[in-house]
């Protein structure tokens, strides 16, 4: 099936993509390869430092030179690095759940057997 873009869609997601691309040739990451999203992942605040800039270049679209599509493109990749940490915490979650099930299952064995944990 052959979709016919209407807002062109497929030129914009291409444009996105060339964007992101090019961050990571630019000065964000250090030699390392790390950059501010790594230190934030470590402190365990990236879904809120993604939040603020979604935020903070949404309130700047239009003020700091004009309609910018730049802005808007630091908006989508913001987004997409939330939406990126939203996957990792809903695994997280579900690894959580299945550990809460198997430790229920080993319990619920141990008092099966009569083995008491001590």
């Amino acid at each position: 099936m052959t979709i016919t873009y209407k807002r062109n869609e497929d030129k914009i997601i291409k444009g996105i993509q060339a964007y992101v691309d090019a961050t990571y040739t630019q000065h964000y990451a250090g030699a390392s390869g790390r950059d501010v999203v790594d230190d934030w992942e470590d402190c365990g605040i990236a879904k809120e430092a993604f939040q603020s800039n979604i935020i903070k270049y949404a309130k700047r679209f239009g003020k700091k030179d004009g309609d910018n599509p730049k802005d808007v493109m630091k908006i989508i990749h913001y987004c997409i690095f939330l939406l990126n940490q939203l996957e990792i915490q809903a695994a997280k979650d579900q690894e959580m759940i299945m550990d809460i099930n198997m430790e229920g299952k080993i319990q619920a064995e141990m008092i099966r057997t009569g083995f008491k944990d001590e």
